[in-house]
C-alpha cells in the first residue's frame, strides 16, 4: 500500500497519511459496481459521442444479431460492440480488416471491467456506405452467376404487350410512352404502378413484378424505369431480393433506371439495359417505317431468289428431257427379262414339288414298315410272359419267407420270458424303481416288491431274509416241476 501511495502522492503528503488507514470505515469504501458507475459517469461527462477511425479486427456476429469486434490502428486497439437495433440498419456487410469510421461513445463493461465502444453508426472509410454496399452486392451476385450473358432472355422482335413498372406520376413513363407511340403506334403498353423511391419501394417493385408474371408470356416485355437521381434516390433498384426476383423471371426484362451514367443492380441482372426510358422504348419497339422498308427489302430478295430458283429448275428440266430416251425400248427389255425370270421360277417350283412328292412317298413307306400295331402286339405277348414269371417267382418267395418266419417264431417262443411263468415261476421287481431282483441280497427285510405270475401280479413286503434251507427246498420243487 505504501508503495502504491508513493506513486500517487509526494513524500511529504504520504507522511500526513501515516496511521490514518486504521481510521477508515469499511462501509465508506466503494464497491466495484459503484466504481464502474463512477467511471462511466466521469466518461460520459468528459466524453460525449465521438467519431473514431480504425481497422476492423476479430469480427463476430452471434445469433443475437449484435456485432462484436475490435477497432485498432498501428499502435493501439479497443473493443467495440454494435447492438442489433443499430446493426440491422447497416447497408453493407462488415469485413475483417476493413477501414471504417465509427460513431459512438466510450463505456466500461462492468461484468468484465473492459473499456469498450458502444457503436451507433459505421461508415466505410474513403467511400460512401451506399456505394460500398452497392459494390459488395454487385460482387456477390456476379459470383452467383446472376449477370451471366448466357442466362439472359432475348427480346421479341415485336412484343405483344409491354408492362411498365414505374411511378404513374414520373416523367420516365411519359418519355417512354411518347417514344414508343412515335415508333410503333399500335404498341400495347400496360402500366404497373409502384413506388420507385423510399423504404417501401423495393417491396412494391417485387410485388408488381410477381403480379405481372402471372399474366405475361415470353412474347411480352417487362420494363423497370424511372428518372435520374442520387444513389439514395435510385437505391430501391439495388435491392438484393428484387435482383433475385428479376433473375428468376421467365419474361424478358429491360432496365431503364436513371440517366446514362447511372448504374443499378437491376441493370446488371436484367436481360437488357437501356440508358434512359427513351432508349428503352427505342430498344423494344422498331421504327414502323424502317420495319416496312426492311420487310420490303426482304420481299424483293425473296422474290429474286424464288425466280432464280425456278429458272434453274426449268433449265435442269430441259437438259433432262434432252437426255431422256424413249421408254418403249426399256419396257421391251424389262418384259423379256420378266419372261425369263418366270420360266426359271416355274422350273424351280416344279422341281421342288417333285422332290417333295418323292420324300413324302418314302416317308409313307417307312411309316408302314414301322407300323406300331405290330410292336404293340409283340410287347403285349412279352408282358404276359413276364407277368407269369413274376407271379411264379413271388409265390415261391412268399413260401420261403413263411417257412423262415415259422422257424424264427418257434425260436422266439422258446426264448420268451413268459414260458417259465407258465411253468409256475414268477418275476420279482422292486416296487420303487421297477428293477428286477436277481439275488436275495437285493431284497433285504422291509423291501416292498411286485411279484408277476403267469396270469397276474401282486405286491408284498419282505419280512425276513431267505435261509439256505429254503433255497434247497425251492431247488427240489423246481426239479420236480421240470420233470413233470
Amino acid at each position: 500500500m505504501d508503495h502504491l501511495l508513493s506513486n500517487l502522492f509526494p513524500n511529504e503528503e504520504l507522511e500526513q497519511w501515516d496511521g490514518a488507514f486504521d481510521l477508515i470505515d469499511p462501509d465508506e469504501a466503494l464497491s466495484v459496481s459503484e466504481l464502474i458507475l463512477l467511471i462511466n459517469a466521469t466518461i460520459d461527462e468528459k466524453f460525449s459521442f465521438l467519431w473514431i477511425k480504425g481497422e476492423i479486427s476479430n469480427l463476430r456476429q452471434p445469433s443475437s444479431g449484435h456485432l462484436y469486434f475490435t477497432i485498432k490502428d498501428e499502435k493501439s486497439q479497443i473493443k467495440a460492440v454494435m447492438f442489433r437495433s443499430n446493426a440491422i440498419k447497416l447497408n453493407f456487410d462488415l469485413e475483417e480488416g476493413q477501414d471504417v469510421l465509427l460513431y459512438g461513445r466510450i463505456n466500461v463493461y462492468g461484468a468484465r471491467g473492459d473499456l469498450q465502444l458502444i457503436v451507433q453508426k459505421i461508415i466505410p472509410a474513403g467511400i460512401g456506405a451506399l456505394q460500398f454496399a452497392f459494390e459488395q452486392l454487385k460482387q456477390k451476385l456476379y459470383k452467383e452467376g446472376l449477370f451471366d450473358e448466357d442466362k439472359k432472355l432475348p427480346l421479341p422482335l415485336i412484343p405483344e404487350s409491354v408492362f411498365v413498372i414505374t411511378s404513374p406520376t414520373g416523367a420516365a413513363l411519359h418519355d417512354f410512352i411518347k417514344t414508343a407511340r412515335s415508333r410503333f403506334p399500335r404498341a400495347k403498353i400496360i402500366l404497373c404502378p409502384s413506388k420507385v423511391q423510399g423504404e417501401d419501394a423495393p417491396k412494391e417493385l417485387i410485388l408488381a413484378l410477381k403480379t405481372v408474371q402471372k399474366i405475361a408470356t415470353s412474347k411480352d416485355v417487362i420494363v423497370f424505369t424511372r428518372g435520374g437521381g442520387s444513389i439514395e434516390d435510385l437505391w430501391a433498384f439495388n435491392d438484393e431480393d428484387l435482383a433475385y426476383e428479376i433473375f428468376k423471371c421467365k419474361v424478358p426484362i429491360v432496365s431503364a433506371v436513371g440517366h446514362e451514367i447511372d448504374f443499378t443492380i437491376c441493370d446488371f441482372v436484367a436481360d437488357r439495359r437501356a440508358a434512359t426510358p427513351t432508349a428503352a422504348a427505342q430498344l423494344i419497339f422498331p421504327q414502323k417505317t424502317e420495319l416496312l422498308q426492311t420487310i420490303l427489302s426482304i420481299k424483293n430478295k425473296l422474290d429474286f431468289c424464288i425466280n432464280n430458283k425456278i429458272n434453274q429448275k426449268r433449265n435442269n428440266l430441259s437438259l433432262i428431257k434432252s437426255q431422256l430416251k424413249s421408254p418403249e425400248i426399256k419396257i421391251s427389255l424389262y418384259k423379256r427379262k420378266i419372261n425369263e425370270y418366270l420360266y426359271v421360277l416355274n422350273s424351280n417350283i416344279n422341281k421342288k414339288v417333285r422332290e417333295s412328292e418323292n420324300r413324302l412317298h418314302n416317308a409313307h413307306k417307312n411309316l408302314l414298315d414301322k407300323n406300331p400295331i405290330n410292336r404293340i402286339n409283340l410287347t403285349k405277348s412279352n408282358l404276359k410272359t413276364l407277368f407269369k414269371d413274376l407271379k411264379s417267382s413271388i409265390t415261391i418267395q412268399l413260401t420261403n419267407k413263411k417257412q423262415k418266419l415259422y422257424i424264427i417264431a418257434e425260436q422266439l417262443d422258446a426264448l420268451s420270458p413268459l414260458k417259465p411263468l407258465k411253468r409256475g415261476y414268477s418275476l420279482v421287481y422292486k416296487k420303487d424303481n421297477k428293477k428286477l431282483i436277481r439275488s436275495y441280497q437285493e431284497a433285504p427285510c422291509g423291501t416292498f416288491v411286485s411279484v408277476v405270475t403267469n396270469n397276474g401280479s401282486f405286491e408284498c413286503k419282505v419280512t425276513r431274509s431267505p435261509s439256505p434251507s429254503i433255497f434247497k427246498e425251492l431247488k427240489k420243487i423246481s426239479i420236480k416241476n421240470n420233470e413233470k
